[in-house]
């Protein structure tokens, strides 16, 4: 059985010594590839840079490639990038009502959660890195 894989398409842009390449891909909604998107307005197309270990390969400035990162590692991303956090903030609003009776303490706890949350989430990017790998394909 083969895993479900994510896939974008790009070009390197540059290659580091060390074997980090860095690819740019085209992330796209929707509605990108549709007729009417020049009429529509809610379109849109962000170019992001990836940085892609790729070791010895054998990939140059320019190069057209496909990123690659497996599907169950795209949801584990969407959950700590949103579920966790709000999982966080009910748990921070609910506890906050229940020792406390101020709705303004409930909610300044949960905003600092929130922020406290993404700085942790920030300071551990190195260690989430490694779990989170792309590859490239030609």
């Amino acid at each position: 059985m083969s895993e479900n894989l994510i896939e974008h398409n790009g070009k390197i842009v540059n290659v580091v010594d060390g074997g980090l390449a860095q690819v740019v891909i085209d992330a796209k909604s929707a509605c990108a590839g549709c007729h009417a998107k020049s009429a529509c307005g809610l379109a849109d197309l962000k170019k992001k840079v990836i940085d892609v270990n790729v070791g010895d390969g054998d990939y140059k400035k320019g190069d057209e490639v496909t990123v690659v990162l497996k599907q169950k590692m795209g949801f584990v991303a969407v959950f700590y990038a949103y579920v966790l956090p709000l999982i966080l903030i009910v748990l921070s609003l609910a506890m906050s009502n229940i020792f406390s009776k101020g709705d303004v303490f409930a909610g300044m706890l949960a905003i600092v959660v929130f922020i406290v949350y993404y700085i942790l989430l920030y300071l551990c990017r190195n260690r989430l890195s490694k779990y989170f790998v792309f590859e490239l394909k030609k």
